[in-house]
């Protein structure tokens, strides 16, 4: 699926997706968030809907976060709409619940199992997830 490809009216898109994906100074940053979305094994039915209109910064929030997973060697899986992702290593498995309020605050909230929830405001990323699990 093409993030950049319209769903809806111009005048309902979020101005900075309307920035990005219509500025000719951005064809980089365009190549690059659809390549980080490639990455989402199974991102829910409304993401890219999201992503244009008014989740922007929520599902910007998302991509960073599997760009940073994928950048340090986890496995990226989505079996569930919620929590945003099951990572897993050699060490084991933990799930990951991105959350973004409109005050610029992201959280976000890291558990071994989904009914089990530790929140953390991105401390480097919870220091590369404990060192990728650390025991």
């Amino acid at each position: 699926m093409d993030l950049f490809e319209s769903l809806v009216p111009r005048e309902r898109l979020h101005k900075n997706f309307s920035y990005i994906s219509e500025s000719g100074a951005h064809p980089a940053a365009r190549r690059l968030l659809q390549k980080t979305f490639e990455l989402l094994p199974k991102p829910d039915g409304n993401f890219v809907l999201d992503f244009q209109t008014s989740g922007f910064d929520a599902r910007i929030w998302e991509l960073y976060l599997a760009a940073f997973f994928h950048s340090v060697g986890l496995s990226i899986a989505q079996p569930h709409d919620r929590p945003d992702f099951l990572l897993s290593c050699p060490k084991g498995e933990v799930w990951v619940e991105s959350s973004f309020s409109s005050s610029w605050l992201a959280t976000t909230t890291i558990s071994l199992n989904p009914r089990s929830k530790y929140s953390f405001k991105n401390q480097l990323i919870v220091y590369h997830l404990s060192c990728k699990f650390k025991p």
